[in-house]
């Protein structure tokens, strides 16, 4: 839909089948995204949205399944989602509609599609089911077992968190002179189902904020411990244990650091937030975070002082790498398929610089009219300082983060959408 003239009434529009929770008709809800999206071209799904169409659309219980087998629906999903033959119908077809508002056929053509669809990519996935099937059983008996403990070489390399998620090709790519570095990373747009949440994007990676005043200072950041391993998952590796970490805070104080009791700082964040006359302001919402932070700290602290602590005992892993077109007759295409393994830990940090108290420690008056506050993206070096802060916070990380790969926990191996991590301080719930 390429007519400026009918943006404003797609913006409006919304079809959902009566009685349906669009929440479990991904692909109804995919229609709606893309009815008022003028950027269809290039975007994209994320693989947790893309595993919701599998389970939701198809019964397909990816948790149950082989690795192997989950990349093929997957990969036959995408593939044939994007060539659906009757895209260019239902774009048409959609504009028409909606130029002449009519949402009685809008609603009716919409739910033909659907099916449509639905049929469509059901037919691909059932051909699809016993090939995977088979690849999963070759893959196990052909792959040798490597020790990789015996093999390990250490490569460093300077880039940007963007250049990373795709800097290495899943094969050695001959038209590139059989390199695996790709060194023309573009960021995909990715559709967005639901707006990120203030709280969301304060969890985000390399979020930093400073909230201070004449008697209270504290920063709080997210910066996770990772691990890079460049791996290829034609080879059989052993399965490493499954290591934990402890939850507990740490503390790092100077010899001058005052006791004080945890009871006390949360008296100072409600006597701040009682004093703001919007609940939404930023103070508010920044109060409202931070209280969370420190609610599992022992009963006595210090101050000044830093804190820090894990968030979840698992590790979350993720395998990026960029695809290249299977080339034929090509005998370097089945001896490797490499993935850039990342192991994330996330750590939460704060640090309590100063807290006005009486001589007992025990009371502080916070003054209100000398809030400070400053919010950092330190992947980025952006710094956001005005009254809109937040707003302009949740659109850097809209523009410039949201295409981030998912997650998946290493001891349940869920998959996990950064969007869900960072709405639940990186927690999760193992289904065992």
């Amino acid at each position: 839909m390429d007519d400026d003239d009918s943006s404003s009434d797609v913006q409006a529009v919304e079809v959902i089948e009566d009685g349906s929770n669009v929440e479990d008709k991904p692909i109804l809800a995919l229609f709606n995204r893309l009815i008022g999206n003028d950027n269809k071209q290039n975007t994209v799904l994320t693989n947790t949205q893309m595993i919701s169409i599998l389970n939701k659309e198809f019964n397909i219980d990816t948790s149950k399944l082989h690795d192997l087998e989950v990349d093929i629906y997957l990969s036959v999903t995408k593939k044939f989602l994007k060539d659906w033959p009757q895209w260019d119908e239902f774009d048409n077809m959609m504009h028409s509609l909606i130029k002449e508002n009519n949402k009685e056929n809008l609603k009716a053509i919409l739910h033909t599609k659907y099916c449509d669809l639905i049929s469509y990519l059901n037919r691909m996935l059932e051909e699809a089911k016993p090939m995977a099937r088979e690849a999963v059983k070759y893959a196990q008996e052909q792959k040798p077992v490597v020790d990789s403990e015996a093999t390990d070489v250490i490569m460093e390399v300077y880039c940007s968190r963007a250049q990373l998620n795709g800097l290495f090709y899943q094969h050695p790519n001959p038209e590139q002179n059989y390199t695996v570095f790709n060194m023309n990373v573009s960021r995909p747009s990715t559709i967005c189902l639901e707006v990120p949440s203030y709280k969301s994007i304060l969890n985000w990676f390399n979020i930093t904020f400073a909230l201070g005043s004449n008697s209270f200072y504290i920063t709080r950041s997210f910066k996770h411990e990772l691990r890079h391993t460049l791996v290829n998952k034609n080879l059989k590796v052993k399965t490493k244990e499954i290591e934990m970490v402890n939850c507990k805070f740490q503390e790092k104080c100077t010899h001058s650091a005052k006791k004080c009791n945890k009871k006390t700082l949360l008296g100072v964040i409600n006597e701040l937030r009682s004093k703001e006359t919007d609940d939404e302001s930023v103070t508010s919402i920044l109060l409202d975070v931070i209280e969370e932070d420190i609610k599992d700290l022992p009963a006595q602290i210090k101050v000044p002082g830093g804190y820090q602590k894990y968030l979840y005992p698992y590790a979350y892993v993720r395998y990026l790498y960029t695809e290249v077109p299977e080339a034929t007759n090509d005998l370097t295409w089945n001896r490797y398929d490499l993935h850039l393994e990342e192991l994330m830990r996330p750590l939460c940090r704060f640090f309590i610089g100063k807290l006005n108290l009486d001589d007992q420690n025990t009371k502080c008056n916070p003054k209100q009219n000398s809030n400070q506050v400053l919010i950092e993206c330190r992947a980025c070096s952006s710094s956001f300082s005005k009254a809109t802060m937040l707003e302009d916070l949740r659109q850097h990380i809209l523009t410039v983060h949201m295409s981030e790969p998912d997650f998946k926990c290493t001891k349940c191996h869920m998959v996990l959408s950064v969007l869900s991590l960072t709405q639940n301080r990186w927690m999760h719930t193992c289904q065992e």
